[in-house]
This record gives structure tokens, sequence and C-alpha cells, in this order.
């Protein structure tokens, strides 16, 4: 029987992408099929190719997301069988499709650097203006920015206090959508040029290993006594209170 703690631990390990948690969780008597693939289906929602092939090396079932007889023809190819898991994957918001990002950019010059948030998608626009940082777009990031800094207070009382705005910055909005047109700069080829040099490594970075604290003692429990040693009493006064401890001596030169 498997490990309940162990097994949250891998599936949160999963969930964030920690493959050093998640051996610790096995170790610790963690099940890999646990929840009907639980971990396997974390890795694949957060489209961790590195994390699915660590779980198909240490037993994760794909016949839970993938039909048998598909396998029998994937055979032993590990790297088509991540691929065909991975298409149960949602779309990654956050990753850079230069076709995608050269629709947006010519959505914003011919409707206005505020059509998407006109169209609901304030977080939409939110993330173009990262993915503009991150392909090395900066002027027309500054403007998209603009436009987010000029409408981001209104946003904090709702949407409709946001189309509201919209409405009252329209001529400061036309201003800024109209720099946005002039701005020279090609997204498309700019986000190609991105994925050819980098390939986005900071995506796949390992993340820092996270600790699962120790569950609390309950109330009224067994608690460790005081130290009365020697030891532990030794920098305390009769009252019971810490002595601080005398600063270091200083060595002074004689000239």
């Amino acid at each position: 029987m498997s490990d309940p703690v162990a097994n949250c631990t891998l599936e949160l390990a999963c969930t964030v992408g920690s493959i050093c948690n998640a051996e610790d969780a096995l170790e610790d008597g963690a099940d890999v099929n646990f929840g009907g693939g639980a971990p396997l289906f974390a890795a694949i929602f957060n489209r961790n190719r590195d994390m699915i092939a660590y779980l198909l090396d240490h037993g994760a079932d794909a016949s839970f997301f993938v039909a048998e007889a598909r396998l029998r023809v994937l055979g032993a190819d590990r790297a088509a069988l991540i691929e065909a898991l991975m298409e149960g994957a949602p779309p990654d918001p956050n990753a850079i499709d230069p076709v995608t990002m050269a629709e947006l950019h010519q959505e914003l010059r011919d409707s206005g650097i505020e059509s998407p948030i006109k169209n609901g998608d304030w977080d939409g626009l939110n993330r173009f203006s990262d993915k503009l940082g991150r392909i090395g777009a900066e002027a027309a990031r500054a403007l998209v920015e603009e436009a987010l800094d000029l409408l981001r207070p209104a946003k904090a009382f709702g949407d409709a206090a946001l189309l509201e705005s919209v409405k009252a910055e329209k001529k400061k909005l036309a201003a800024i959508s109209e720099r946005y047109r002039e701005a020279a700069e090609d997204i498309e080829n700019l986000a190609t040029l991105f994925l050819m040099q980098s390939n986005d490594p900071a995506a796949n970075a390992e993340p820092a290993p996270f600790e699962v604290a120790d569950p609390a003692p309950e109330a009224g429990g067994d608690e460790l006594p005081p130290d009365t040693s020697e030891a532990g009493t030794a920098d305390r006064d009769e009252s019971g209170t810490e002595k601080s401890s005398p600063p270091p001596p200083v060595a002074v030169g004689i000239g």
C-alpha cells in the first residue's frame, strides 16, 4: 500500500516540475500510478516532457491516457509515446508562437491597442506584453504597457469599470495606438529568431526543490521539556532570560 503523504508530494512535484522531489516521493513510498495516473496527468497538464519521461522510466502507466491499440503501434518508441501523451495537454498560453503573436500584433495595429480588452481578454494583452519583452520587441512592449498602466486602476474595480475607462480614455488610447502602428518592429520575425536562438530554456529549468513541512503536533500532545542541563542554562540569568553575549574583543594595533 502506498503512502498517502508521499503520493501528495509526488503529485505536487509533478505539478511544479521538480524531478528531485518526485524522486524523493517515490523513495518514500509513493505509487507512481495512484489516483488513476494522477502524477502523469499533472505532468501532461503542465506540459513537462522531462517529468513525463521520468515517470515513464519509473513505471507510470501510459494506458490511462493513450489507447492500448495505439500503444502497441508506438512500441518502444519513447519519444513518440511522450508526444502522444502531450496531445492531451492544454495549449500553453505563455508559449512563443510567431504566427499567433503576429496575428495579435496586426489586430492591435488595425483595431487599436485596446481591442483585446474590449473583447474581454485583459489577461491576453498582459501575456502579449510579456512575450514582446521576451523576444526583444521593446518598443511595442513599452506601448502596450503604457496602455495597460492607463487602464489598470479601473481594472481593480472590475470589468465594467475597465470598459468605462476604455471609453473615457479613448483619445489617449488612440494616440498610443497610432504610435504602435508607427513602430517598425517585425514581431513574427523576432519571435521566430527567439525560438531559433534560445528555444526558451528558462521555461524548462528545473525548479528548486520544495520541502514538505512535518505535521504540527496535536493540541495537548507531548511537548519537549525545557533544556535544564548545564549547557542549556549557562546562558540564562536567574529569571530565565537569555543573556546577551559580550561583543568579541577588538584587536588594537600599537604603532
